[in-house]
């Protein structure tokens, strides 16, 4: 490997520098108050820089959340952010000494998963990632967006200002979190920072709204946060005010209608776009028209790395039972390859080291991409990534591996 030493941000300047490095590779300037905010979720001990000449030229961080798993128990995992080289320093194997000293350090802290957004598709395969989770984007012309069913009886959706937000929003998540496979927790620090709304960052367009709905009850079921952007056609002609929703989630079908319901119905807007949905979201079904829903963007989402397969295998539940000999072919951290023996099934598993010939051979990356479910066994075999010793095996590996709905995040860190 190179003679790169990447080692924790030691003091707050070379924090200034580890940031200065960001807003150069991705092209942003982050003043003052963006960098405060920034300060709250920053976990120094877990971000790593490289330094040549006294200066940083490279970075790595790391957010340390939970990821939801097939079956609901939510799994410590490194949330790997902030990655950057100079471009003064590119292709020198940098990147490859912060990957390898941030996946030792993961794995010191007895964390079995990381998962991190990639900035580009063929970067972070090479270091054990996959593509685990994907998300739409969608736009809806309001004028032709009829709803196939009336709105649901017992759920009003009403405007919260940033106070009642904070208070009621992240508990909500985090009953969400628990239900749904691929969604990561939120801490109080990261929820403050989510919700604030400098004027820097709303790109002309109107402060964060945030549409809460409720039961009967009062209780919260479901939110959505957007900003709008006032449009008309020509000076005093037809309005044509665009919405853009930067997350929408419900605990329930009702409280998700409710909302579509809310956003669609919003005087003068034209057109409503939502990001990071699920993929498998239903709104062109709610939809009278469902072609009326135009998908802009299916995008990978959460890249997961399986650190230590027989921890991450054993805290999942299975599409069936079964028993399977892996093979984890893994050339950039052997130590997370290697052969494992899992016996799993609806009720858990239990995953061990062994020396038994395989039944399937895979890569590092394949698995952490078929881990939460979305991406097949079978697509991964049909692509020519995975090595089947028969045809059953395989048949077997997919129906384990097969989650109950598409997983899903709606996080960006």
């Amino acid at each position: 490997m190179s003679g790169w030493d990447p080692q924790p941000v030691a003091d707050a300047r070379e924090r200034r520098e580890f940031v200065g490095v960001l807003e150069f590779v991705f092209a942003s300037d982050i003043d003052e108050d963006g960098l405060a905010a920034a300060e709250t979720t920053f976990e120094r001990e877990r971000s790593l820089c490289v330094r040549d000449g006294g200066r940083v030229v490279a970075s790595s961080g790391v957010r340390s959340f939970a990821l939801t798993v097939p079956g609901g128990e939510q799994v410590p995992t490194a949330g790997v952010t902030a990655v950057g080289v100079l471009p003064t320093h590119r292709r020198r194997g940098i990147a490859r000494a912060m990957m390898a000293r941030q996946q030792d350090m993961i794995a010191e802290r007895g964390e079995p998963l990381a998962a991190l957004i990639a900035s580009e598709w063929p970067i972070y395969g090479r270091f054990g990632y996959g593509v685990a989770t994907e998300s739409l984007t969608v736009a809806v012309e309001t004028a032709h967006a009829a709803m196939a069913a009336p709105a649901p009886a017992g759920v009003r959706v009403r405007l919260a200002d940033a106070g009642e937000a904070l208070a009621r929003i992240p508990p909500l998540f985090a009953r969400h979190v628990a239900a749904r496979v691929g969604q990561v927790t939120r801490s109080d620090a990261v929820w403050a920072r989510e919700l604030r709304d400098p004027p820097s960052g709303r790109g002309g367009r109107t402060g964060l709204r945030v549409a809460i709905a409720e039961d009967a009850a009062g209780d919260a079921r479901g939110f959505a946060l957007f900003r709008m952007a006032e449009r008309w056609e020509h000076e005093h002609g037809t309005p044509a005010t665009l919405a853009e929703v930067r997350e929408l989630v419900a605990l329930d079908d009702a409280a998700d209608a409710a909302l579509w319901g809310f956003l669609l119905g919003l005087d003068l807007v034209r057109e409503v776009t939502v990001h990071r949905l699920a993929s498998d979201d239903p709104v062109r079904l709610r939809l009278r028209d469902g072609r009326r829903a135009r998908i802009l963007g299916v995008k990978d989402w959460l890249w997961v790395r399986v650190i230590d397969p027989p921890a991450a295998l054993a805290r999942r539940t299975w599409g069936c039972e079964g028993e399977l000999v892996l093979e984890v072919a893994d050339r950039f951290r052997p130590a997370s390859g290697g052969r494992v023996r899992l016996e799993g099934g609806r009720d858990g598993a239990r995953c061990t080291r062994t020396d038994a010939l395989p039944d399937l051979v895979l890569p590092a990356w394949a698995l952490g991409a078929a881990y939460l479910g979305g991406t097949r066994i079978a697509a991964l075999a049909r692509a020519g990534h995975v090595e089947a010793r028969d045809p059953a095996a395989l048949g077997l590996a997919d129906r384990m591996f097969r989650g109950d709905a598409a997983p899903w995040c709606s996080t960006h860190f």
